[in-house]
């Protein structure tokens, strides 16, 4: 893993085993860009005096041009879980990661607006 990362815990204790994960997840981001300047990930249990936990996770991926940020709802189920919070939004700034590529790439299709019409072939 080459991508700068920065691990930040908010009104919870830090978790060695987390952040291995965090890292892992990290490390799979630049499967698809391999350009990712930093990655900077928010580990919030916002509700610590309830008796339920809620973990809010934000994940920031910085690449040229673009900042993509993703984060898990601490109302959902899998806020209650923190390495399931990870998951779902490593999962989401994924998605968006790979929406960065296709556009970067000019690989998303582009429908024309309203007015175009389509050029002929001169024969």
């Amino acid at each position: 893993m080459t991508t700068p990362t920065q691990i930040t815990y908010r009104h919870t204790a830090p978790s060695v085993s987390l952040n291995e994960l965090i890292h892992e997840q990290v490390a799979s981001l630049e499967e698809f860009k391999d350009r990712i300047v930093e990655c900077r990930i928010v580990i919030d249990e916002p509700n610590q005096h309830h008796r339920e936990k809620h973990f809010r996770v934000e994940v920031i991926v910085i690449v040229p041009g673009a900042e993509l940020v993703a984060s898990a709802d601490p109302s959902a189920e899998v806020g209650e879980d923190a390495y399931a919070a990870v998951c779902t939004t490593f999962h989401a700034i994924r998605r968006q990661l790979i929406e960065h590529v296709q556009r970067t790439r000019h690989e998303t299709k582009s429908h024309p607006g309203p007015g175009h019409t389509p050029r002929r072939s001169a024969r």
